[in-house]
């Protein structure tokens, strides 16, 4: 997963770069290597979040860095960016999955895999992106996607922090991408041929990979609702809406 940002988004913050070799990294690593470095870039990423919340003073630094921090570890991190109301609480629980699961594969030597009972339910738990629109079918593919979509979240975060006022304006969840097209016909088409395969695959699927697609229903509204916004697809704004509102329906069929 590559990180970009469409025209409507923020300016991409400095942290996406490392974030970007992150996720190029971790194609290749098995399940201990990966969860072990997907939390060491999250603690990293906490800490960055919080030097940035707080004013630029010693007394800040030594809160997160130095022998005895008291914000050096990385459920400290997590509980103070929550606390601060820096994180939403659904980021604070996929955190806490993550604290969890890296504990279980670092305080053992002996082989550990992730269908172990006591990291299966944390997997289970943590939720799903709204970056992808393809099913993570295994525990290793949900870890990955859903991971980076957190961690680019608190990369938005970051880039969100006002200086020096300090303090974040607005939480990054659920972010979503764009519509591929050149114009408002073409992202339309595109539009309608991805909802399709979504709801072909709504009819095929069952169980945790069903509730994946209903997930992906709401995040379209979302997308189509950011096309809706844009001055310049005035013309398309009657069938988007009728496009909304037909998902929205049938969302709502699906959740009762």
């Amino acid at each position: 997963m590559k990180v970009t940002l469409d025209k409507n988004g923020s300016e991409e913050p400095s942290g996406l770069a490392n974030l970007n070799e992150l996720t190029a990294s971790l194609m290749g690593l098995d399940a201990r290597a990966l969860v072990l470095t997907i939390a060491a870039f999250a603690e990293d990423t906490l800490g960055d979040l919080l030097s940035t919340f707080m004013l630029p003073h010693d007394a800040s630094k030594q809160l997160l860095t130095g022998f005895s921090a008291p914000l050096g570890t990385f459920s400290a991190r997590i509980k103070a960016a929550y606390a601060l109301g820096l994180l939403t609480k659904n980021q604070f629980n996929d955190l806490e999955h993550l604290r969890k699961i890296r504990n279980e594969f670092s305080h053992t030597w002996r082989p550990i895999t992730l269908d172990n009972q006591s990291i299966a339910g944390h997997i289970q738990a943590i939720g799903f992106s709204t970056l992808d629109d393809e099913y993570p079918a295994t525990p290793l593919a949900k870890l990955r996607s859903s991971l980076s979509g957190l961690l680019i979240e608190l990369q938005v975060i970051i880039g969100q922090i006002q200086k020096p006022r300090g303090g974040a304006y607005l939480k990054a969840s659920g972010l979503i991408t764009g519509i591929a097209g050149k114009n408002g016909s073409e992202q339309i088409s595109n539009a309608r041929t991805a909802l399709s395969r979504v709801e072909e695959l709504l009819l095929n699927t069952k169980g945790d990979e069903h509730l994946f697609y209903v997930t992906r229903l709401s995040v379209w509204i979302d997308r189509l609702d950011v096309m809706l916004r844009q001055p310049d697809q005035k013309e398309h704004h009657y069938e988007v809406k009728n496009l909304i509102e037909v998902l929205k329906l049938k969302l709502s069929k699906l959740r009762t």
